[in-house]
C-alpha cells in the first residue's frame, strides 16, 4: 500500500497555464470547468484536475480520486491503491482480533491458575 501509486497526475513544469482539456463526454458534450463535476485548475501542479481529484499538501502532487493522505502508510489513498488500502485495513482488523483474543486467553489462564493455587493453599492450610 505504501509503495503503490495512488494515481498521481503528472505536473506540468511550464510557467504558462495550459489550456483546458479538450476531451469530450460520451454524449457529445464538453467537459465543464469548475463546479463539482468539472475540471479545476491546480496552481501548484499547473494542470487542470479531473473531477474528484485533489492536491495533497503532504505529497505535493495531485491525486486522481483522492481519498486521504494516510500517515500510517505514508502515502495518499487514491484511485489506484484503494483496494490495497482496504486489504491493509482488513489485515489490521484481523490482527487486532487475534491479539485481543490471545491476551484474554492468557489473562484468564493466569487468573484461573491463581485461583487454583489459593484453593490448594486454603485446603492444605485449613
Amino acid at each position: 500500500c505504501a509503495t503503490t501509486d495512488p494515481g498521481i497526475l503528472p505536473p506540468i513544469s511550464s510557467p504558462i497555464r495550459p489550456p483546458p482539456p479538450s476531451d469530450s463526454i460520451p454524449n457529445g458534450g464538453t467537459i465543464p470547468l469548475g463546479g463539482p463535476l468539472g475540471y479545476r485548475y491546480c496552481t501548484t501542479c499547473n494542470i487542470h484536475r479531473p473531477p474528484r481529484s485533489k492536491h495533497c499538501n503532504s505529497c505535493n502532487c495531485c491525486v486522481s480520486k483522492f481519498d486521504h493522505h494516510c500517515p500510517w502508510v505514508g502515502n495518499c489513498i487514491g484511485e489506484r491503491n484503494h483496494r490495497m488500502f482496504f486489504v491493509f485495513l482488513l489485515s489490521v482488523s484481523v490482527m487486532t482480533v487475534v491479539i485481543t483474543g490471545s491476551c484474554v486467553r492468557v489473562l484468564s489462564e493466569c487468573y484461573l491458575e491463581g485461583v487454583r493455587e489459593e484453593r490448594m493453599e486454603h485446603q492444605l492450610g485449613g
